[in-house]
């Protein structure tokens, strides 16, 4: 492979082609000329350069039009565009900047300053490609840290799955589940970090439709006595922290639910609502079991996973709302930023 820089220059003048080949070809530049955009669009794809040189007054296809059609392409999205232009002071010159090419220099134009800029051009595409290797090393890295953490999270269940099946008293059974249902929500969690395209960013409603299967699957849920309704509105897209901690409560909420909510085998009804504002994320767990006891004060409970839900609450500087009427509900406030 040549370390050459490669040069792709677009210009319905020959003549100007030619003169721009001549001046990078002497200083060991590699280039390709087309005359036309609609020409160039095909090759720039099939082997893309490392910087364009593009006249913005051409027939058929204008400088403009090339620009917006690279932009949007995978391939070429990314390489530096200097315009090539017969004057500085055109709107059709701060469109052009305005949709993605970053330098501009006018005709007639000076070999040395088209050197210079085309010379910024490639230094700034440089230190872009050396940024999106860092980043793609470093993305491999979590993905392979990802990897272990589910493996070693899905070892810890099947281990307190056991110790589960060994236990005799009722309570310690219940606090075996409750320990799998908290580790499980760190497990979906790192599962779909694992098979993300982005891992800075979670399709929450997906993690939340996962998670819940999973929380009903590990308490052997009977569908037949308990339903469980999830609505979460698509579209909803948040970060890894902000995530598990939502995640977390919807955990304590629901199980909390399973819980207390139904005595005796009763038949009832567990409901999961999520669903976006213009400055919150609104939360709501419901059941229409038996609700609060006489004098229930959420803010002096000493559960230990309501106790949860007030801290989970509180890292998400968010509001919480009860109420005991025909069944319980909890209701969410969480600020995001758009």
């Amino acid at each position: 492979m040549s370390n050459k820089p490669y040069i792709y220059v677009i210009d319905d003048s020959e003549t100007a082609c030619e003169h721009i080949k001549k001046t990078l070809n002497a200083l060991e530049y590699s280039v390709t000329t087309s005359l036309s955009g609609k020409d160039a669009l095909t090759k720039l794809a099939e082997n893309p350069p490392d910087a364009i040189i593009l006249d913005l007054f051409m027939p058929e296809m204008n400088g403009i039009e090339v620009i917006k059609k690279l932009r949007v392409l995978d391939k070429t999205r990314d390489i530096p565009i200097i315009i090539v232009t017969v004057s500085d002071k055109n709107q059709d010159l701060k469109k052009a900047l305005d949709t993605g090419a970053i330098d501009y220099i006018t005709k007639p134009f000076d070999e040395i300053e088209l050197l210079s800029r085309l010379n910024v051009a490639l230094r700034l595409k440089k230190r872009d490609d050396q940024l999106k290797e860092t980043i793609k090393d470093k993305e491999q890295l979590l993905r392979e840290l990802t990897h272990r953490v589910k493996n070693n999270l899905s070892m810890i269940i099947s281990l307190i799955d056991i110790k589960k099946a060994n236990a005799e008293d009722k309570k310690t059974i219940q606090d075996y589940e409750e320990l799998i249902s908290r580790t499980q929500t760190l497990s979906v969690l790192y599962d779909q970090l694992h098979s993300a395209k982005d891992i800075a960013v979670i399709d929450f409603s997906y993690y939340i439709i996962t998670l819940i299967k999973a929380l009903n699957d590990s308490q052997n849920i009977n569908e037949d006595t308990i339903t469980t309704i999830t609505t979460i509105e698509k579209d909803i897209i948040l970060n890894s922290s902000d995530t598990i901690n939502i995640g977390m409560l919807i955990t304590e909420l629901f199980t909390n639910a399973l819980k207390y909510a139904f005595p005796n085998n009763a038949k009832g009804t567990v409901e999961i609502k999520v669903s976006k504002h213009s400055e919150a994320i609104e939360v709501i767990v419901s059941d229409n079991g038996i609700g609060f006891s006489k004098g229930f004060d959420f803010s002096t409970s000493s559960g230990f996973g309501l106790s949860l839900v007030q801290l989970f609450v509180k890292k998400l500087k968010g509001t919480l709302k009860y109420s005991g009427t025909n069944g319980a509900t909890f209701t969410i406030l969480i600020p995001f930023e758009k």
